[in-house]
This record gives structure tokens, C-alpha cells and sequence, in this order.
């Protein structure tokens, strides 16, 4: 395991366990169950694609975008900040073909970023808008047939959003890092983090 991956799964655990903590000290504070669903346009996993498939000689299909799937456990912890553990997924299935207008080949690409959202209500019980920041660490892989990819440390993202329907549903909209290392075709580093959009629901636990 190297130092900057290290550091961050430390870093991970100690936001879990200080959230933990400040959930349980928040006095009236419901817990939620959270599922989210959303898109991430993400020029690094289109330069990815196109670098091992370049356009001019092959079709392609799915390179632009990767949909995002979530799911989080929110822990109050004040009237204002709720911190929560979440596990991400970020995937999405590329056709590529080697003729123009001939059925392609479908490779899957999956980046899995376990990890703590920290959101801060601008005005509780007044105004439905927040910010939050991510934190998580990256694990990434892919069909070989298309690339070789790994996680390499941490992700970061920042997002603003509204909370609607009492808090049940959100919509958010965000910037996120994502590393990436690539091991063939050729050896380098990627981001395949962007800028997306997350519905999220939420049900609350009482």
C-alpha cells in the first residue's frame, strides 16, 4: 500500500468515527437511509477511451458520460451539518466497433469510491439550499479489452443542492476528482471525475 493511499483511508476512518460521534451527541437528530442516481461528464474517461480507440478509426459509443449510483447512511450531527458515509459508483458500458455502421463490442469501466459527504444547510426550516464536500478513496477497474485502470489515492468533490419535499429529495449539482492510473495502453494518470447531477431520496429512520 503506498503513503498518499494510506493517508487517506486514515483520513476516511477518522471522518467516520468523528461523524459517528457528533451523531450521536445531535439531540433530536433523525438518522436517513439516502439512494442517489445521476450523470458525470468526464473528459478524462472520453480522453481515456479515445487514446486506446481513436475516433478516426473507430466507432464509439458511451465515452462521454459515466452514471452515478449511490448510497449513504445520513447522520445528523446539528441543526445545520450531516455527515454521511456513502459508497459510490460510477459506471457506464462503451460500444466500440472497428467499422463504421457494424455492431460494436460492449466494455464495462467501474470506479467504486467508498467514502463521507459533510453538508451544511444554508438556512434550516428557510431556505432549502446546502453545500457539501466528498471525500473518498478510489478503487477502479475495467474489461481489459478496453484499458487497464486502478484507483490512485483519494477523491475529492465539492456540490451545491436543494432539499425538497421535507428533506425527502435532493438535487445536487457537482464537481468532483477523481484519480485514475492507467497501466496500458499506456502508463499515466487520469481523472475521471467531472461535473454531474445527483437526484438523491432519502427515508428517514425514527
Amino acid at each position: 500500500m503506498n503513503l498518499r493511499l494510506l493517508i487517506s483511508l486514515v483520513g476516511v476512518c477518522a471522518l467516520l468515527t468523528a461523524s459517528a460521534a457528533a451523531a450521536a451527541d445531535a439531540p433530536g437528530a433523525c438518522k436517513s437511509i439516502e439512494l442517489g442516481i445521476g450523470v458525470v461528464a468526464s473528459s478524462g474517461f472520453s480522453d481515456a477511451v479515445e487514446g486506446r480507440f481513436p475516433p478516426d478509426q473507430y466507432d464509439l459509443s458511451g465515452a462521454g458520460t459515466l452514471f452515478d449510483v449511490e448510497c449513504g447512511l445520513g447522520l445528523p450531527a446539528g441543526t445545520r451539518v450531516t455527515v454521511t458515509p456513502r459508497l459510490r459508483l460510477l459506471a457506464k458500458s462503451v460500444t466500440i466497433s472497428a467499422y463504421q455502421g457494424l455492431p460494436g463490442s460492449q466494455y464495462a469501466v467501474m470506479v467504486f469510491l467508498p467514502g463521507v459527504s459533510v453538508r451544511y444547510a444554508l438556512a434550516p426550516g428557510r431556505s432549502p439550499f446546502y453545500v457539501c464536500g466528498d471525500l473518498a478513496l478510489v478503487s477502479a477497474t475495467a474489461d481489459d479489452e478496453i484499458m487497464t485502470i486502478g484507483g490512485r489515492g483519494a477523491s475529492f468533490g465539492a456540490a451545491v443542492g436543494a432539499s425538497l419535499g421535507q428533506g425527502r429529495v435532493d438535487i445536487e449539482l457537482g464537481h468532483w476528482s477523481v484519480p485514475v492510473s492507467e497501466d496500458e495502453p499506456e502508463p499515466g494518470d487520469e481523472n475521471f471525475g467531472g461535473t454531474g447531477v445527483i437526484v438523491r431520496t432519502r427515508w428517514f429512520l425514527r
